[in-house]
């Protein structure tokens, strides 16, 4: 294996492709001192650092945090990511740093915000879902992850899981071409009709199948 393959190449700052408007006013005092209590707790960067950013950046990440037991954990793509980088190895993205937070800027700011606020309002329960996508992933049960997650991903499931999963597909078809690779991506870009897998079988007949976690 020569390259990793990740959703985006991690070595790009999100704030060199994001321009949001600051949103730190549009929150109480009393909010922001909640939300930074949970954020030292599962050791997430200050609040501060997140207001040049789109508030989903911040909720994508409270969302990965929340997958870990004690929310402590590495995230896997980056642990990968890592791991090549430490044994030499290429990087690469299936998606540019434009494509991939550019999708984000798509959705409203006050939208955002709201699917923020709804996450702070009951961590429990965003661990709970959290952990029930683990536990599908970990079951190998692809399907019933994907549509558990496109049920959750409401009315951004094709600006955030389809449209992204076409131009992921077409890179990694271009990338195989040229040279060894792992790629490492969420699994709900994997199953369904819109997923990886599918897309990569019936549009370049490849012979694919997902790999159970252990």
């Amino acid at each position: 294996m020569r390259t990793v393959v990740t959703e985006t190449t991690l070595d790009a700052q999100p704030d060199a492709f994001l321009s949001c408007p600051n949103w730190a006013n549009l929150l109480s005092d009393k909010k922001r001192e909640k939300w930074q209590r949970l954020m030292n707790q599962w050791n997430v960067p200050p609040l501060s650092l997140w207001y040049s950013l789109p508030p989903i950046a911040l909720l994508n990440f409270m969302q990965v945090k929340a997958l870990s037991e004690d929310a402590q954990g590495t995230v896997l793509d980056e642990w990968i990511y890592e791991q090549g980088i430490k044994a030499n190895k290429e990087t690469d993205g299936l998606l540019s740093p434009e494509e991939h937070y550019g999708l984000l800027l798509k959705i409203p700011l006050e939208h955002q915000l709201n699917m923020l606020k709804k996450f702070f309002k009951n961590p429990g329960d965003a661990r709970r879902k959290a952990r029930r996508m683990l536990e599908l992933y970990r079951g190998n049960d692809m399907h019933a992850l994907y549509s558990y997650t496109n049920r959750h991903l409401g009315e951004y499931r094709s600006l955030l899981l389809r449209d992204r999963n076409k131009k992921m597909a077409v890179r990694a078809r271009e990338l195989m071409h040229q040279k060894s690779c792992v790629f490492v991506v969420g699994a709900a870009h994997l199953a369904g009709e819109h997923g990886l897998i599918h897309l990569l079988k019936s549009q370049y007949g490849m012979q694919l199948r997902p790999w159970p976690s252990v």
